[in-house]
């Protein structure tokens, strides 16, 4: 059972920094983070030592005087032991930009791609090819961290002419993608700590299901093939919306004494009742 938790503005604020924070750190390589270690520790180390740290080679400095620089810096040391130097000074790094001892730089534009692409963008997805029961929306939190949505109207696709093709919406999204590159020559597979888009696809959605299935399959549809001549050989009937590809699922469950032709007459039936609403069969999926 999922449980409720309750949280305080502070709280929740903490969070979403938290998981900002990680965001943008999971963008850096691991050289990027050991660089900042030795940003922090050379400047440390000399003024502990002096002159005197020159003679000494950087790795012999970091074995020595390691863990006493966590401490100076109030870094937790739970965990360094097992690593590698490379490793070392990498994670004490991210902790020490973690704690905003240090701040890494940063390519990331201040203005929205969606913003300043506003009229290319508004102009490509009203020429792309795309089914007239899809909508595509773009939210964009931080700067050229996109995130593309398709959300359908399910009694508009199901209803939709026997012409229009079905498309996944990995399908539509692959082919914005590539306008994007072809035309605008903008990859969205990038950092935007580079100065690049990073853009990908949320959940799809169906809107209207939840209703068809009260109102209509359970209603309308189960109780005309439950009373149609294949009907005695049913034991029941299951659907499932699938979103990712944009299709309704049935599963017509025999009964055990049911002979095996009986299986395709009681699709056949399903497919009839289905066509008969106005239906357009290549937007669900039949199996027993």
């Amino acid at each position: 059972m999922k449980q409720k938790i309750s949280l305080t503005e502070e709280e929740l604020i903490e969070i979403i920094d938290s998981l900002v924070e990680s965001q943008n750190l999971s963008q850096y390589n691991e050289e990027d983070f050991i660089d900042v270690f030795l940003e922090v520790f050379k400047p440390w180390i000399k003024e502990k030592l002096g002159d005197n740290w020159k003679k000494s080679p950087i790795s012999k400095l970091i074995d020595d005087y390691y863990e006493e620089f966590l401490r100076d810096y109030g870094i937790e040391e739970q965990g360094y032991g097992y690593y590698n130097l490379a490793r070392k000074m990498s994670k004490a790094g991210r902790d020490i930009v973690t704690k905003g001892i240090y701040s890494l730089p940063s390519l990331q534009p201040t203005e929205k791609f969606t913003t300043k692409y506003q009229k290319i963008l508004s102009f490509i997805l009203k020429n792309m090819d795309i089914p007239p029961y899809a909508e595509i929306s773009l939210t964009e939190d931080e700067p050229y961290y996109v995130k593309m949505r398709i959300t359908t109207n399910w009694l508009d696709m199901i209803t939709s002419d026997e012409s229009t093709k079905r498309m996944r919406p990995s399908h539509i999204y692959e082919n914005i993608v590539k306008t994007l590159k072809d035309y605008m020559g903008i990859e969205t597979s990038g950092k935007p700590i580079y100065g690049e888009l990073h853009m990908n696809l949320n959940n799809s959605e169906m809107f209207g299901v939840d209703e068809w299935v009260k109102q209509i399959l359970n209603k309308e549809i189960k109780s005309e093939l439950k009373k149609s001549e294949v009907g005695r050989n049913i034991h029941s009937l299951a659907f499932k919306p699938e979103r990712s590809t944009f299709m309704g699922e049935f599963k017509i469950r025999m009964k055990g004494d049911a002979a095996w032709n009986d299986r395709n007459k009681a699709k056949d039936k399903l497919k009839e009742i289905l066509k008969n609403k106005g239906y357009n069969l290549k937007f669900f999926q039949i199996e027993t």
